[in-house]
Order: structure tokens, then C-alpha cells, then sequence
């Protein structure tokens, strides 16, 4: 199949996926927003120009430089927020927050879905 077909077949699975990761900016960009926030920065940018980090971020811990993004998401954003006026030690700061907030909440869900699973596999066996 080409491109093209599966385009004209699964445009409902392309749209859904779009709202997806538009949804997914958006949160992420206001994350980056409040995360900032908290520091009391003076000049904080808008939420659109926090999507657009917040994107950036994303393409950018996709190219595999270091282990998972580490590292090379907090500079780039450390570059492009000084540029915006804010100071590198918030920026860092806050991207650490939400790396930890990331990694804790997705270590919770984890735990949670292992727990139900148990749960399930004692309810067959029983």
C-alpha cells in the first residue's frame, strides 16, 4: 500500500492521532508554563511558545544523542528560554521537576497496572 491509500482509508486513526498529540503539546506546554511560573520569572513566554518548546523537545529526544533525551532536551531548552529572557538556572531547574514529575507519575501507573494484573491473575486461578 501506499501512503496515499492508507491516508484516504484511516482518516479517522489520523485525526484521532493528531488531537492525540496536539493534546499532548498542550499539556506539556502548560506544564513547561507552570513549571516556569512557580520560579516567579518575570517575563514568562506564552503557552504557544511553550508548545512550541515542548514540541522541539519531543523531535529532539528522538535523535538518539544520549541515553533517552537526557541531557540534550534540558539544553535545548536552556538555549531557547535564555533567549526568551530566562535565567538557565530556572529553566534547568524546572525541566528537572518535570523529568522527576514524569518519571514518578509513570513509575506509579506502573505499579498500579502490575497490582490490577496480579489481581486478575489470582481471580483465574481461584
Amino acid at each position: 500500500k501506499t501512503i496515499i491509500e492508507y491516508i484516504k482509508h484511516h482518516k479517522k486513526f489520523i485525526f484521532l492521532n493528531f488531537i492525540s498529540n496536539l493534546a499532548k503539546n498542550l499539556s506539556f506546554g502548560l506544564m513547561i508554563y507552570l513549571a516556569i511560573g512557580a520560579f516567579a520569572v518575570k517575563a514568562i513566554p506564552n503557552l504557544f511558545i511553550m508548545m512550541v518548546i515542548g514540541s522541539i523537545n519531543n523531535i529532539i529526544s528522538l535523535i538518539p544523542i544520549t541515553l533517552a533525551g537526557l541531557g540534550a532536551r534540558e539544553s535545548i531548552s536552556m538555549v531557547m528560554l535564555s533567549n526568551l529572557g530566562v535565567n538557565s538556572k530556572i529553566t534547568l531547574s524546572a525541566f528537572v521537576i518535570l523529568l522527576a514529575v514524569r518519571y514518578i507519575s509513570s513509575a506509579i501507573f506502573l505499579l498500579v497496572y502490575m497490582w490490577i494484573e496480579k489481581k486478575e491473575k489470582n481471580k483465574v486461578i481461584q
